[in-house]
């Protein structure tokens, strides 16, 4: 385990604390906006506002501060609740990269699919985040608790390979490849596409074109936030 002084762990704290905020005013907007706009009820929406949700529940474990004892209540509570909605984030962001592939890939709707989407979204999430207290490795792990592992190959290091890095890289994995077919599947659909005249029209839609530019950013802003 990583072993900070005390002004480390203040710069620390105020650089994630900080950060928590800014992140909690993003996702009450987008939670707020949700209940007060009725059009914005769609489907789509729906994940992003459960995306949404699930990292309320992780910003507020880090307002717990920097538990010390591996043994309390607080420290317990903060790493549970990052394990827990750190993950069901993750995987809500491959669910809206699942949905935006099937429907322009595969030309299929998702809705019927939302109530396994909420099996493995919050309740993969919620059974994982248990599988450490069978071996009693949450606790403190430098500025904050989390999975402890205190030396190489612990019970604590293949938790957080097996529960948290793997599900991790195959989210990551899974969202660019999705994301990569989304695009050049848009790409095909506006080089087939025909003017009045009945001549082939190659030139993507401006709107479309900054589509497909954030769409190969996603992944990456993923990549970049864990």
């Amino acid at each position: 385990m990583v072993v900070f002084t005390t002004a480390e762990s203040v710069v620390i704290q105020t650089f994630s604390m900080t950060l928590s905020i800014f992140s909690l005013i993003g996702e009450i907007f987008i939670i707020t906006s949700y209940y007060f706009f009725p059009k914005l009820r769609k489907f789509s929406f729906k994940l992003v506002l459960f995306m949404s949700l699930a990292d309320v529940g992780a910003t507020l474990s880090y307002f717990l501060g920097d538990p010390k004892n591996d043994g309390s209540v607080i420290c317990g509570l903060q790493a549970w609740g990052e394990q827990m909605f750190q993950l069901s984030s993750m995987l809500w962001s491959t669910a809206i990269a699942l949905t935006l592939y099937r429907a322009v890939v595969s030309h299929k709707e998702t809705d019927e699919l939302m109530k396994y989407l909420h099996l493995l979204c919050f309740g993969l999430p919620f059974f994982l985040s248990f599988m450490p207290l069978t071996t009693d490795d949450y606790g403190t792990t430098g500025a904050w608790c989390w999975i402890k592992s205190d030396e190489p190959n612990d019970s604590g290091f293949w938790w957080r390979i097996f529960i948290f890095y793997i599900p991790l890289w195959a989210s990551i994995v899974f969202n660019a490849y999705s994301y990569y077919l989304v695009r050049k599947a848009m790409t095909t659909i506006f080089k087939v596409q025909t003017n009045i005249n009945g001549e082939i029209n190659n030139e993507i839609p401006e709107k479309y074109k900054t589509l497909m530019k954030r769409l190969r950013l996603y992944p990456l802003i993923l990549v970049g936030c864990w």
